[in-house]
């Protein structure tokens, strides 16, 4: 989504692997096919993965940090 990518450019995200979904652009799908790109997608997929697992097992429904300026603060 071209909305999208500008809004992750413009939170200084360098690398956004958020999959485009219907139709994509000739650009972006060349893009997605790259292997760093299917790198990436794979490293975001394994978080999403654990945390599903943390919910699942030990019912953690929600994370304690609360917006990008807590996070930002939370990581050292």
């Amino acid at each position: 989504m071209p909305g999208q990518d500008t809004a992750l450019a413009a939170a200084g995200v360098r690398d956004g692997v958020v999959p485009a979904a219907g139709r994509v652009l000739a650009e972006r799908r060349a893009g997605e096919h790259t292997r760093a790109w299917k790198r990436r997608f794979r490293w975001r997929a394994g978080i999403e993965g654990r945390i599903h697992r943390l919910r699942r097992i030990y019912g953690l429904r929600q994370c304690r940090s609360h917006g990008e300026v807590s996070l930002k603060h939370n990581a050292g």
